[in-house]
């Protein structure tokens, strides 16, 4: 530590602060996705090396403001795929994906029980109107279909007695 590094150091730890200088993790890798800001440490060790002190208690402290650390080791590369990495997830990012996917799943029960819904009402409408009879009138490649205009009064006509005579038979 330099002069002023020690200083405040000092000044910090007789407040009653914890000041950990060593033990960071090697990197601090961080992405955007679906809109959230993802963070976590990494620590890179070999197959036969261990957290120091320092490092134990740096990772403990940053998984315990919420900040995932993970320790990688060589097979976390892919031999097979040299300079290609398999796909990975914090332990949070795994509970977040089957949070979403347990909502999603409760999500598709309410939106098919809303179809059953539908489709039953739908079941008990009666048609008051019927749609007059189409003559097809091709506009350019859309199919639109229209009714002659003495078919749609012919129809509307015959519609409107037929509602009027259940209406005076009921």
């Amino acid at each position: 530590m330099n002069a002023l590094e020690t200083k405040i150091s000092d000044s910090l730890r007789k407040q009653g602060w914890t000041v950990l200088k060593r033990g960071w993790p090697d990197f601090l890798i961080y992405r955007e996705q679906a809109g959230r800001l993802l963070v976590a440490g990494v620590e890179v060790k070999s197959d036969r090396d261990t957290l120091s002190e320092q490092q134990e208690a740096m990772h403990r402290i940053l998984r315990a403001v919420g900040l995932p650390v993970h320790t990688l080791r060589p097979e976390f590369v892919s031999k097979s795929r040299i300079g290609k990495t398999r796909a990975a997830l914090t332990a949070t990012e795994r509970l977040d994906a089957r949070s979403q996917i347990s909502e999603l799943r409760a999500e598709l029960g309410r939106l098919q029980q809303r179809i059953q819904e539908a489709e039953s009402a739908l079941e008990e409408t009666i048609v008051v109107f019927n749609e007059p009879e189409r003559k097809t009138a091709v506009l350019g490649n859309s199919g639109i279909t229209q009714p002659t205009k003495e078919q749609a009064m012919l129809n509307a006509a015959t519609q409107l007695e037929a509602f009027l005579e259940r209406k005076e038979a009921a």
